[in-house]
């Protein structure tokens, strides 16, 4: 994988998974889950770090080839 392949897959990643962050805290504020939304928006940030170290792992693999 190419490094431009591999930035538009990290870019897309990382707009997906804020897109899905923002739409758990609009879905829990309509339709009123027990859960407060600084407690969504936590879990959307935990997911988008999660993400994000699955992104940096891809890359170092990419770039220093770790089997």
């Amino acid at each position: 994988m190419d490094a431009s392949r591999l930035l538009t897959v990290a870019t897309l990643m990382l707009a997906f998974s804020t897109f899905l962050g923002a739409l758990i805290a609009i879905v829990s504020i309509l339709i009123n889950l027990n859960r407060s939304l600084i407690e969504m928006l936590l879990y959307a940030i935990i997911y988008i770090d999660l993400n994000l170290i699955f992104l940096y792992y891809i890359r170092l693999r990419w770039l220093n080839k770790i089997v």
